[in-house]
């Protein structure tokens, strides 16, 4: 065999243990995370449930949001927070309101408040899935992964949501949606 032969040879199975030692990090990883996800959201009082089948925690939340006007109301809001260990990274996300119900030929209006929100308040990421449903999301980098942080990220949700129902949309849209049902991904 030459030796040019021999060092491909050599820089695949190299490659192929670094792909393996990867994969044993992220498996690795997920079994420690999970627990203390479960642990965190179960100090901070939320329900949830595991999703074997998208290794997803589901934690639905539901808001009664006043909306405002002369009469004062209140409406109720429902949303599913996911909450995924993805190897080094923790996602967090939801969505807000699917692409059809943004109202029409108010988009760049909307996009303009949602960017204008999210530099106003460091904690909030407004953003858009690929089938341009707007929602929100943050991810916390898995060595990082401590109570104070998960809160921090986890609680800044319900008060993203309040901001887009009482502030961001009614800029846009003056009339009351239907309820809002779909998953973001």
């Amino acid at each position: 065999m030459k030796m040019e032969e021999e060092e491909v040879i050599n820089e695949k199975k190299i490659e192929q243990l670094e792909e393996l030692d990867s994969d044993l990090r992220k498996g690795y990883q997920n079994l420690l995370v999970k627990p203390r996800i479960a642990m965190y959201l179960r100090a901070l009082g939320f329900k949830f449930q595991w999703s074997d089948e998208h290794d997803t925690f589901l934690i639905p939340i539901k808001m009664g949001i006043k909306t405002g006007g002369e009469a004062e109301e209140e409406q109720e809001y429902k949303h599913l927070i996911l909450i995924q260990p993805k190897g080094l990274w923790v996602s967090m996300r939801l969505g807000l309101l699917a692409k059809n119900q943004i109202p029409p030929g108010k988009e760049e209006e909307l996009w303009e408040s949602l960017l204008k929100a999210n530099a106003k308040y460091p904690e909030f990421s407004f953003s858009a899935n690929e089938e341009g449903d707007i929602g929100y999301n943050q991810d916390i980098f898995t060595p990082a992964l401590n109570f104070d942080v998960f809160m921090e990220e986890l609680l800044s949700i319900p008060r993203a949501i309040e901001k887009f129902w009482t502030e961001i949309l009614p800029e846009v849209k003056k009339e009351k949606l239907e309820e809002v049902s779909f998953l973001y991904t």
